[in-house]
């Protein structure tokens, strides 16, 4: 990035010496009225030679002063490309020598810099605007002469600058303010140095004052060095000194950053949990072909150290090394308190190239005894072989107190896949970790993935021992799935089995499901099956699709079993749900003469006409069924209609119950309605006698009804 913005300063190093060309004018030119028109013109042209070197638009509002030896342009807006302002200078003040120009030296005195404002961006490629803009605008060009003039700055202010950041990686810093700098430069054909002699700022919303910035930077060929950089904050000093990476000599890096606390950097990231002293120490030297790296970064949150070797001459570059993770706490890192670890791993890597198409390698990780909240992990295994976009696992042995899992195989994401898994788990130990305290029974499951992108294969088995989970309990779950085109459109099967549960108090012998999924129609069709006694249970047989509105189910096969009593669907069941939808939908159930219907919709707010029939309940086998009172017998028809909205409801119902001949009752019918409208509750009762009416009543109650409160999905 460094090299990138120095290669784009000589094009504007030229702009300045066509500007300070113009002081052939006599020095009187500055006190001229009528030329001071002219060398507004003059600036606007500068303006357009400038912006011709980089990808945006530079505007300058006016220039004043002798353009002999110190002129002042004012009002300087810096544009992107899309015209959005990405820059403003208030004045800047140039005093040069213009006679420097005769031995090919633009030297200039003083550079001042007021009021500054600039925006640096994170585009959403990742890329800096900043860097986007700096960047060329003309087309490619053969290689050209280095610029012939050496460029001399020997005093640079900023004064009172701002800095606008939109960085996501750092939320804490938006804006440096009081932003205040020192500096000089010397450029010619061979070499560029940059001295920084002070600069200070103010961070928000973090509140962190940048007390010291100073330093220099040095690129002499393809050589970059630092000398004496020095960050210095309240509470963090940072120290860089020696060649970078990169260059066609040794490099000889040193970095030391010390923290005495680090909630500095935990309100730069927003990240309140950053906390306690941190040391970081890093070392990089030696030739291209043999560059040594050491690295440790100390704190309360544990401790990690990298070794490495570079090989930086070799195309593709060549790397190895070794990452050391101690006693290290996640808590003190994430903002999820629940995080409390103590990590110890070793991470190994050897390889050459960084493109996709050219990386190959090996990644071996090595978990030593740690924690992860209540998980405790054992030592586990993982060895990965990297040729371009493959993947070849080794060994993964990953075993915890919770489950052991193991993975091998290939990955190719252009190529084939093959890859086999296993985990085992006994659910006791999950019990803490999901906060239950009845939670038991021991899993298996094992299977593989095969195929090339996208068109995988699946298929697997998942077997369950003993689970009991509160009042729940199954003594064993069977799965088998199997599966195709799962990277595109997947079409998957499944069977599962489940004997001898207990679902609260009520036990079920057995439960079959047959599912089918087909990810091109957005359709599953399923069939199951429920025993819960020799004369108990059940079955149903339909299809549930998806689409842009909603989902809807139609059952085509739908049957319940009681003892001696067997309801069934007169006709396939259909019910379709979306969005604040609800249809309801030729859903009737018979057994006998008797008989359920259910029918109507809500629409978001509206009740659309939701009616229930049900008619010649036999109220004997209730009452024999669920042990109810003896007074409950004989027949009943039942009829109710629900209309209006959520928040003003209608209803109306309809109750007429004929006691069995058997039963020894003072009347023979019982009939009664119930209507709810405009809040007002209204009630009627009949008793009769044969023939005769025995008893009446009616009653009309003020009575606020509305289902506001019901939950209802918004999608």
């Amino acid at each position: 990035m460094v090299r990138r913005v120095l290669r784009r300063a000589r094009s504007v190093q030229g702009a300045f010496v066509l500007l300070m060309l113009m002081g052939s004018w006599s020095h009187a030119a500055a006190f001229d009225p009528v030329l001071d028109p002219l060398r507004d013109r003059l600036a606007r042209i500068v303006s357009r030679f400038v912006t011709r070197s980089f990808k945006g638009e530079l505007e300058v509002g006016g220039l004043r002063g002798s353009l002999l030896g110190s002129p002042v342009l004012q009002n300087i807006t810096l544009r992107d490309k899309h015209g959005t302002v990405v820059g403003r200078i208030a004045e800047l003040r140039l005093v040069y020598d213009l006679k420097a120009l005769l031995h090919q030296r633009l030297q200039i005195q003083t550079i001042e810099v007021v009021q500054p404002q600039l925006t640096l961006a994170q585009e959403p490629d990742g890329s800096l605007n900043i860097l986007n803009l700096l960047s060329s605008a003309q087309p490619a060009k053969p290689a050209a002469t280095e610029s012939s003039f050496a460029l001399e700055v020997n005093s640079l202010h900023i004064r009172d600058g701002e800095l606008t950041l939109q960085l996501p990686a750092l939320p804490g810093a938006q804006k440096l303010e009081r932003l205040q700098a020192r500096l000089s430069a010397q450029q010619d054909k061979e070499k560029l140095r940059l001295q920084l002699q002070q600069l200070t700022a103010h961070a928000s919303p973090a509140n962190l004052e940048i007390r010291t910035l100073q330093g220099a930077l040095q690129k002499l060929g393809t050589v970059m060095q630092l000398d004496d950089v020095r960050v210095q904050t309240d509470q963090a000093t940072l120290v860089a000194n020696g060649v970078l990476l990169g260059g066609a000599q040794d490099a000889s890096l040193t970095l030391h950053a010390q923290s005495q606390d680090l909630t500095e950097i935990g309100r730069l990231v927003q990240n309140d949990v950053l906390q306690g002293p941190a040391d970081l120490m890093l070392k990089a030297e030696g030739p291209p072909e043999a560059v040594e790296i050491h690295s440790q970064l100390s704190s309360t949150s544990g401790h990690i150290a990298i070794q490495g070797h570079l090989n930086a001459a070799t195309t593709p570059p060549q790397y190895s090394g070794t990452l050391d993770v101690a006693n290290l706490n996640l808590a003190a890192l994430r903002q999820q308190g629940a995080w409390h670890s103590d990590l110890n791993l070793q991470l190994r890597i050897d390889g050459a190239g960084t493109s996709p198409q050219e990386r190959h390698g090996t990644i071996q990780l090595e978990i030593r005894p740690s924690r992860l909240q209540e998980i405790a992990l054992h030592p586990s295994y993982v060895d990965l072989e990297v040729k371009a976009q493959q993947v070849q696992v080794q060994r993964f042995d990953l075993d915890t107190s919770i489950a052991h899992t193991t993975v091998s195989g290939t990955f190719d994401l252009a190529g084939t896949v093959d890859m086999q898994y296993a985990l085992t788990a006994n659910l006791a130990a999950w019990q803490s970790l999901l906060g239950v305290t009845t939670l038991a029974g021991d899993v298996q499951t094992q299977g593989q993935v095969s195929g090339t992108w996208p068109a995988l294969n699946g298929r697997g088995t998942l077997e369950a021992r003993a689970l009991h989970y509160q009042e729940q309990a199954i003594d064993s779950l069977h799965l088998t799935y199997d599966g195709s085109q799962l990277g595109s459109q997947p079409q998957l099967t499944a069977q599962l089995q489940v004997r001898h549960a207990q679902m609260g108090t009520l036990p079920v012998e057995q439960v079959a499901l047959d599912v089918t999924y087909k990810g091109a129609e957005g359709q599953v069709q399923f069939a199951t099956e429920v025993v819960q006694a020799a004369k108990s249970g059940g079955r149903a047989r339909g299809t549930l699709t998806r689409d842009a509105a909603g989902q809807q189910v139609v059952l085509e096969e739908f049957q319940v079993r009681l003892p001696d009593h067997t309801w069934h669907a007169a006709a396939p069941l259909q019910v379709a749900f979306g969005p604040q939808r609800l249809d309801l939908t030729r859903i009737h159930l018979v057994h006998d003469d008797e008989s359920i219907e259910i029918s109507g919709a809500v629409h978001g707010e509206e009740l659309q006409d939701i009616q229930l029939h049900a008619t010649q309940i036999d109220l004997s086998y209730l009452q024999q069924l669920f042990h109810l009172p003896d007074i409950i017998g004989g027949r009943a028809t039942f009829q109710m209609q629900l209309a209006g909205t959520r928040a003003e409801p209608r209803f109306e119902s309809e109750l007429t119950m004929q006691p069995a001949a058997s039963q020894r009752l003072p009347f023979t019918q019982f009939y009664t309605t119930l209507a709810y409208a405009q809040r007002q509750l209204q009630s009627t009762g009949r008793l009769h006698q044969g023939t005769r009416e025995i008893v009446a009543l009616d009653v009309r109650l003020p009575f606020d009804l509305a289902l506001t409160a019901m939950p209802w999905r918004s999608g």
